[in-house]
């Protein structure tokens, strides 16, 4: 398989990955509104002044627990897929560690969440609550030392998927600026906001598309170098100047280039060079020398030369005479 295929292949999945994040999404908004919907027209309907009517534990937790397996499930898939496709960038040096440092986390998070916690709070549902009025040391004699037995390791699970969020989304930004997508930055960050994860997730899925179409199409991400722009050429050390008006210079050229004119600046005025030697610079150090015919008047110090060169740059030198 080739690279542009793997590539693919990569983008494929974590396209697959926004889709499961948006059945999530819609599956707990649904819950969400129905839930809650349900809830406040049983209590305006049933409620009679007076009364002490409460509604049935088993319709507060059941639908929940329900909900929350579904939810795990979808997670495991958003994970899975995600990291599959991170793998795959990283073995392409398309994509660092951070997408699959975070993904990798945050499968591990949905596991436990399904297969462990959820049936932790299952089992503290189940604990019996004594007879007659619930009294706030009741409460705390049934629930505390079970919150303190699992409080600390939520808190330290809940830190590591977060670092785990993170990670995933610096990963899925970066992607963003590299097929040069605005739907998969933005995508990347509302996913993780309650109730704009669901459009988070939609942009997600159209910027992965937008990113599989533009590889099918061959494109190339533009890469900036850090490396400074070199000049084509330039002088190393001193040059030198005689009273003959000859000057003496070594210059370093990064490519083949043409000397078109030389120009020397003294107090009197400019002289131009009636010929150098030689007329073409060639890639690597080399010595020219200037002609500018018989000096008059000069004294000790240093000079400077505009040289003009066939790709139009003007190199300036210094002569000491």
């Amino acid at each position: 398989m080739s690279s542009n295929q793997s590539e693919i292949e990569a983008l494929s999945k974590l396209k697959s990955s926004a889709f499961m994040g948006i059945l999530g999404a819609i599956v707990q908004a649904v819950y969400i509104i129905t839930y809650f919907s349900f809830l406040f027209s049983q209590l305006s309907s049933t409620v009679v002044p007076g009364s002490n009517f409460l509604l049935p534990r088993s319709y507060l937790i059941v639908p929940s627990v329900v909900v929350e397996v579904i939810a795990g499930v979808f997670s495991l898939l958003i994970f899975y897929f995600a990291r599959s496709g991170f793998v795959i960038l990283r073995g392409l040096k398309v994509s660092g560690n951070e997408g699959v440092t975070g993904s990798t986390i945050l499968l591990i998070f949905s596991v436990i969440d399904t297969l462990i916690i959820v049936p932790v709070f299952l089992l503290l549902d189940a604990v019996p609550r004594p007879p007659g009025v619930v009294t706030a040391n009741s409460v705390q004699g049934n629930f505390l030392l079970p919150l303190l037995l699992i409080g600390l390791p939520l808190l330290v699970f809940a830190v590591v998927g977060f670092i785990g969020l993170i990670l995933l989304i610096i990963g899925e930004y970066r992607l963003g600026s590299r097929y040069q997508d605005n739907y998969i930055k933005i995508g990347s960050i509302l996913q993780i906001i309650p109730f704009l994860n669901l459009i988070g997730y939609f942009l997600l899925y159209i910027g992965f598309s937008n990113a599989i179409n533009k590889s099918r199409s061959g494109f190339s991400p533009q890469v900036q170098s850090s490396m400074p722009s070199q000049p084509p050429a330039y002088q190393i050390g001193f040059g030198s100047l005689t009273d003959a008006g000859v000057g003496k210079v070594n210059l370093y050229s990064g490519q083949i280039l043409a000397v078109t004119s030389a120009v020397l600046y003294l107090p009197s005025g400019q002289v131009k060079a009636q010929r150098v030697t030689p007329g073409n610079l060639a890639v690597g150090e080399n010595t020219l020398d200037l002609d500018f015919g018989p000096l008059q008047g000069l004294v000790k110090g240093s000079y400077y030369v505009d040289m003009t060169l066939s790709d139009g740059s003007v190199l300036r030198i210094y002569l000491v005479y």
